[in-house]
This record gives structure tokens, C-alpha cells and sequence, in this order.
């Protein structure tokens, strides 16, 4: 049914590998793995990847996957009630709406911590990009002196 490197890609589904991940330990491009994912999905009649994963771990015994069949199929994420609100909205913890993904109405759950390690990080970046561009102009304006 599936072929080895099939099953191998869909092991590194269960390890919650990405296809880069996947593909370093295969020795293959990551471009090869989706291939083989790709594959198996057709051939499991799955509609994603997590579907095909979770398909390959209840029927190959010898799986033993990192997390629940539950997790495997549902993305990690809360609903959005119809009034906007998000299920256990309290003030340490702020949310993100996934706009670039399939699912509608889907949000994310980050720790106030994160948030602003992630805005840090962010204004550290833009802070060398500027300094950056203020260096490319005193060069040129060197250079035409």
C-alpha cells in the first residue's frame, strides 16, 4: 500500500517534524518529501497531511505516535465565538487570527511573555535595518564629496 519512504515521511508527520526536518534525515530535498507525502495522502484517501498521518497510525500497529489521534487531526487553536470573543480570555494572554490559513475564525493563544519577546525581537531587527540605511547614506554621501 504505502511505500518506505512514504511511511518514513509519515513517522516524521507523527514526530511533528517539518519536510526540511524530514528531509535532512533521509538525505533527500524536502521538495522530495512532500512528493512522498503528497503520495501517501492520495493513496490513504486522506484530505491533509495530518489526516494521512493520523490514517497511517491506526492502521500500522507498529506506530507509536508522539501525541493523540485528536491532536493529530485538529490544529492546535481555539474557535472564535460569534461575538468575538475567545474562549478563556484573560488579560495575560493575547491572541492572533490566523487570516493566511484554510480555517476560518481560527486564533491563536500567545503568553504576554512571548508577545513581547516576539515585539523585542522584532524592534531589534527594524533598529539594525535602520542603522543599516543611515550607514548606506553616509557612504554615498562620502563618496560624493
Amino acid at each position: 500500500m504505502l511505500t518506505e519512504r512514504q511511511r518514513q515521511c509519515l513517522l516524521g508527520v507523527l514526530e511533528l517534524k517539518t519536510a526540511k526536518e524530514i528531509a535532512r534525515e533521509l538525505g533527500v530535498t524536502h521538495h522530495m518529501v512532500e512528493l512522498h507525502l503528497k503520495m501517501a495522502r492520495e493513496t490513504l484517501g486522506a484530505v491533509d497531511t495530518r489526516d494521512a498521518a493520523r490514517k497511517f497510525a491506526s492502521f500500522d500497529t507498529t506506530v507509536e505516535p508522539y501525541y493523540g489521534s485528536s491532536e493529530v487531526s485538529e490544529p492546535a487553536c481555539l474557535e472564535v465565538d460569534p461575538d468575538r470573543r475567545v474562549p478563556g480570555d484573560d488579560s495575560s494572554t493575547f491572541t492572533l487570527r490566523d487570516s493566511a490559513g484554510e480555517s476560518k475564525g481560527i486564533v491563536y493563544e500567545f503568553s504576554t511573555v512571548k508577545t513581547l519577546g516576539a515585539i523585542l525581537l522584532a524592534s531589534v531587527g527594524l533598529v539594525a535595518i535602520l542603522a543599516l540605511l543611515i550607514a548606506v547614506a553616509q557612504g554615498f554621501a562620502i563618496l560624493r564629496s
